[in-house]
């Protein structure tokens, strides 16, 4: 009940079922940790950690929660520490989201080679998962490998295409096809992509956000501008925005610091 009213965009509701969850077994660290996964998602990132520490205590082998620990923590910017939790997650248990997340690390930490060595492994304990090859790609880009980029970020489309076949309905795919076009120049396939993810769920602040960076990728930045108000409107945090590192172009923008005290609180 607290994820449908979660993709509803009920946070008070969706908080509600999760603690009342927590009420009637509090010994359950699954418990915790979705209650955390809601936080993460409404960008709360202190109560998060707080869930997820109480995952830990529960089980101090618990590889889930320090793995969702170092999560809120890069979140927030606490880069070291987050990378000192993923490191214990790997350690507990190898797993391809560690490893994925530990490479979203690296690639914001602008240790790009480390970023690609970290995706590379996630990608080979799971080479059918479209988001690891697009990140790897991401990687690739960052690098300056454009070809190599783009060899990923074909092979994440062609993964993609295969995920719409089974629900053509799939706004987060749409999404990611949109984004991975985008990152390509593309921009004949990436703006019609995000429109159809949009349409379909048109208050997700994650997809009105992938908007924004989809509109900054081709080079429509007062459109960017509009995406991003819009997101930052329904719940997309402006420490997320702060920490994208598509947004940058955006952020020497006078009109940038408008929607970051508009929002900031």
């Amino acid at each position: 009940m607290a994820e449908a009213y979660a993709s509803a965009s009920r946070k008070d509701d969706a908080i509600a079922a999760a603690q009342h969850a927590i009420e009637l077994n509090p010994y359950y660290w699954v418990n915790y940790s979705g209650l955390g996964q809601l936080y993460i998602k409404f960008g709360d990132y202190d109560r998060a950690r707080e869930q997820f520490k109480k995952v830990t205590d529960l089980d101090a082998s618990n590889a889930v929660g320090y793995l969702n620990i170092g999560i809120a923590l890069f979140q927030q910017g606490k880069m070291v520490d987050a990378e000192e939790s993923l490191k214990k997650s790997l350690s507990l248990e190898p797993s391809f989201e560690a490893y994925s997340n530990l490479g979203t690390l690296y690639f914001y930490m602008k240790k790009y080679s480390d970023s690609a060595e970290m995706f590379r492994k996630a990608y080979e304990m799971n080479p059918r998962e479209q988001v690891v090859a697009g990140n790897l790609a991401d990687a690739y880009r960052a690098m300056g490998q454009q070809t190599q980029a783009d060899e990923m970020y074909r092979k994440a489309i062609d993964r993609a295409t295969e995920e719409l076949k089974v629900n053509p309905k799939s706004a987060s795919t749409l999404s990611a096809m949109a984004l991975y076009y985008g990152k390509m120049g593309d921009s004949i396939h990436a703006i019609p992509l995000i429109e159809r993810a949009r349409k379909l769920d048109p208050n997700s602040s994650e997809l009105i956000s992938d908007e924004a960076i989809v509109d900054v990728l081709v080079g429509r930045s007062d459109d960017a501008f509009t995406a991003l108000d819009n997101a930052l409107a329904h719940g997309y945090s402006i420490e997320d925005a702060n920490n994208e590192p598509e947004l940058a172009k955006l952020r020497s923008d006078p009109r940038y610091e408008q929607l970051s005290r508009k929002y900031r609180k």
